[in-house]
Protein backbone atom coordinates (compact mmCIF):
# COMPACT_ATOMS: atom_id res chain seq x y z
CA UNK A 1 0.00 0.00 0.00
CA UNK A 2 2.99 2.27 0.19
CA UNK A 3 2.69 3.16 3.91
CA UNK A 4 4.27 1.79 7.06
CA UNK A 5 2.48 -0.57 9.42
CA UNK A 6 2.33 2.14 12.11
CA UNK A 7 0.84 4.66 9.67
CA UNK A 8 -1.80 2.11 8.60
CA UNK A 9 -2.71 1.35 12.22
CA UNK A 10 -3.07 5.04 13.01
CA UNK A 11 -5.05 5.76 9.87
CA UNK A 12 -7.47 2.85 10.17
CA UNK A 13 -7.89 2.76 13.96
CA UNK A 14 -11.42 3.19 15.33
CA UNK A 15 -12.29 6.81 16.01
CA UNK A 16 -13.43 6.78 19.64
CA UNK A 17 -12.44 3.73 21.64
CA UNK A 18 -13.18 4.08 25.35
CA UNK A 19 -10.16 2.89 27.33
CA UNK A 20 -12.16 2.08 30.44
CA UNK A 21 -15.53 0.49 30.90
CA UNK A 22 -18.41 1.96 32.85
CA UNK A 23 -21.76 0.58 33.91
CA UNK A 24 -23.16 1.31 30.46
CA UNK A 25 -20.22 -0.04 28.43
CA UNK A 26 -18.44 -3.34 28.35
CA UNK A 27 -15.33 -4.58 26.61
CA UNK A 28 -15.58 -8.03 25.07
CA UNK A 29 -12.27 -9.85 24.62
CA UNK A 30 -11.53 -12.62 22.16
CA UNK A 31 -13.39 -11.15 19.18
CA UNK A 32 -11.97 -12.18 15.81
CA UNK A 33 -13.04 -11.73 12.20
CA UNK A 34 -14.61 -15.19 12.48
CA UNK A 35 -16.79 -14.64 15.56
CA UNK A 36 -17.32 -10.90 15.99
CA UNK A 37 -20.54 -10.69 13.97
CA UNK A 38 -22.05 -13.51 16.01
CA UNK A 39 -21.06 -11.66 19.19
CA UNK A 40 -22.52 -8.39 17.88
CA UNK A 41 -25.74 -10.16 16.90
CA UNK A 42 -26.19 -11.47 20.46
CA UNK A 43 -25.20 -8.16 22.06
CA UNK A 44 -27.50 -6.19 19.74
CA UNK A 45 -30.48 -8.35 20.74
CA UNK A 46 -29.58 -7.68 24.38
CA UNK A 47 -29.67 -3.91 23.78
CA UNK A 48 -25.95 -3.23 23.30
CA UNK A 49 -24.45 -1.41 20.32
CA UNK A 50 -20.89 -1.20 19.03
CA UNK A 51 -18.94 1.92 20.02
CA UNK A 52 -15.33 0.75 19.65
CA UNK A 53 -13.15 -2.12 18.50
CA UNK A 54 -9.59 -3.20 17.99
CA UNK A 55 -7.40 -6.29 17.87
CA UNK A 56 -9.32 -9.06 19.65
CA UNK A 57 -11.86 -6.81 21.40
CA UNK A 58 -15.19 -5.06 20.95
CA UNK A 59 -16.60 -2.26 23.11
CA UNK A 60 -20.38 -2.09 23.33
CA UNK A 61 -22.71 0.34 25.08
CA UNK A 62 -26.07 -0.41 26.67
CA UNK A 63 -29.25 1.19 25.39
CA UNK A 64 -33.00 0.67 25.56
CA UNK A 65 -33.21 -0.44 21.92
CA UNK A 66 -32.43 -3.57 19.95
CA UNK A 67 -29.55 -3.05 17.51
CA UNK A 68 -28.29 -4.73 14.37
CA UNK A 69 -24.72 -4.57 13.12
CA UNK A 70 -23.10 -4.98 9.72
CA UNK A 71 -19.52 -5.45 8.65
CA UNK A 72 -18.66 -4.57 5.07
CA UNK A 73 -15.46 -5.61 3.33
CA UNK A 74 -14.00 -2.88 1.15
CA UNK A 75 -10.62 -1.44 0.28
CA UNK A 76 -12.31 1.91 -0.39
CA UNK A 77 -15.55 2.12 1.55
CA UNK A 78 -16.72 5.61 0.56
CA UNK A 79 -19.40 4.45 -1.89
CA UNK A 80 -20.65 1.66 0.37
CA UNK A 81 -20.66 4.00 3.37
CA UNK A 82 -22.82 6.54 1.54
CA UNK A 83 -25.23 3.80 0.48
CA UNK A 84 -25.43 2.31 3.99
CA UNK A 85 -25.98 5.71 5.63
CA UNK A 86 -28.77 6.44 3.13
CA UNK A 87 -30.45 3.24 4.40
CA UNK A 88 -30.27 4.45 8.02
CA UNK A 89 -27.06 2.77 9.12
CA UNK A 90 -24.67 4.61 11.45
CA UNK A 91 -20.98 4.35 10.60
CA UNK A 92 -18.95 3.13 13.58
CA UNK A 93 -15.48 2.98 12.04
CA UNK A 94 -13.11 0.76 10.14
CA UNK A 95 -10.45 -1.80 10.87
CA UNK A 96 -8.89 -2.35 7.47
CA UNK A 97 -10.37 -3.84 5.34
CA UNK A 98 -13.64 -4.00 7.33
CA UNK A 99 -16.13 -1.16 7.82
CA UNK A 100 -18.61 -1.39 10.71
CA UNK A 101 -22.17 -0.06 10.83
CA UNK A 102 -25.05 -0.22 13.30
CA UNK A 103 -28.70 0.78 13.44
CA UNK A 104 -31.68 0.39 15.71
CA UNK A 105 -33.92 -2.47 14.62
CA UNK A 106 -37.13 -0.92 13.26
Amino acid sequence: MGITRQAAQQRFAPEDVPQTTTKSTKRISGATAFNEMQILNMEGKAGYHLVGFGPLFLTVMASNAVWEHRRMYSLNGAGKRTRMEAEGWIYVGNWFPFHYFKRIVP
